[in-house]
């Protein structure tokens, strides 16, 4: 993913530039806000919104640096059911991560066949709380992403 100015804070995008006639031209600008210090100093309050998403950000961050299988060049997409959850798969030779987004302001389910079909017999850990989840259905919040790691057992293992 791509992180411009002000994302880890929950930024938006910045139309300002639209009415200054050496920008106007060029939409980069959008990403390129002048940036509120109060606001910014807001990150390290994690009871502000802009902590909770600087720390979501930190721990998205923390996921893909410590899990392989993001690294890899398999990616599959994976058909939830639903046209509100976008589902996909990375892996490599060590270990497959399933990942789950819902983009809809409504609670969504994944059935518990998707789970089962593409987990293929191992533990799914949910890698930013570190617990196991049921092969069962599975509701996903509002905008919830779900980051799930599957060990290869050692016989699929390269």
């Amino acid at each position: 993913p791509l992180i411009y100015l002000g994302d880890e804070i929950g930024y938006l995008n910045d139309y300002s530039y639209l009415s200054d006639p050496m920008k106007a031209d060029d939409s980069r600008w959008v990403h390129r806000p002048t940036i509120d210090w109060r606001q910014m100093d807001r990150r390290f309050d994690i009871n502000s919104v802009e902590g909770r998403i600087n720390q979501e950000l930190k721990l998205l961050i923390a996921i893909r640096k410590d899990n392989s299988a993001f690294a890899g060049m398999d990616l599959e997409v994976i058909g939830t059911g639903s046209e509100h959850i976008l589902g996909y798969s990375r892996s490599n030779d060590d270990q497959r991560v399933l990942i789950f987004a819902n983009f809809s302001e409504q609670e969504q389910m994944i059935p518990g066949d998707v789970l089962r079909i593409h987990s293929s017999g191992s533990e799914m850990i949910d890698l930013s709380k570190g617990h196991s989840i049921p092969k069962d259905d599975y509701r996903l919040k509002p905008y919830e992403l779900l980051c799930l790691s599957l060990e290869l057992p050692d016989s699929l293992q390269q």
